[in-house]
């Protein structure tokens, strides 16, 4: 930003097999411009960390749209699948609209929306008069390509007995100035890994 701050983001899938965790993939991605991972955000808690499971298959993903015939899986806390992150295409609706569904809907934690470019990143904009009094998740933009590996990465894991699929995304933040050593300042998981 225009105050000397650089920002870092990476989305990595962790696979938990009897206690064991192993990295499975880590990609880059692009912070939203509102909820959690907004700038002024940002720049006050230095740092953000979601660690949960995933939610999202490569079958079940979808646009996460709220309005009818949308292909969003509407779970209920039955299910047990709450409040992990979730993955979900661009387009159809708003940025914003898209996550604030997600998290009403699913109590969503994390989202990890799927560019429609293969090599691209962008910056995903809100409107500021629709996020007032909602809540969103920590939401994140990936390449296609990026998220495609990420979703055959994860069902692949799912395949092997007892294995369980853990989505981190992690968001930081650096100050650079002429004198400083620019160094990132990168939340650590409370799972040890």
């Amino acid at each position: 930003d225009f105050n000397g701050f650089y920002f870092t983001c990476e989305v990595e899938l962790f696979e938990s097999v009897n206690s064991h965790n192993r990295t499975i993939l880590g990609v880059p991605c692009a912070p939203a411009l509102f909820g959690p991972t907004h700038v002024p955000a940002l720049h006050e808690s230095g740092s953000l960390l979601v660690d949960v499971p995933l939610h999202t298959t490569k079958d079940s993903i979808g646009l996460g749209c709220p309005k009818e015939g949308a292909t969003w899986p509407v779970a209920s806390p039955d299910e047990g699948n709450l409040g992990g992150v979730d993955f979900v295409r661009r387009g159809e609706c708003a940025f914003h609209e898209k996550t604030r569904h997600m998290k009403q809907s699913r109590q969503s934690q994390g989202a990890v929306v799927l560019n429609t470019e293969a090599d691209e990143l962008l910056v995903m904009s809100g409107d500021p008069e629709e996020e007032q009094g909602h809540e969103f998740p920590v939401t994140v933009l990936v390449t296609g390509m990026d998220g495609q590996d990420l979703l055959e990465s994860a069902d692949n894991a799912t395949q092997q007995v007892g294995s369980r699929v853990v989505v981190r995304i992690k968001l930081g933040t650096s100050f650079s100035s002429q004198y400083g050593d620019g160094r990132f300042n990168l939340p650590s998981s409370d799972y040890g890994w």
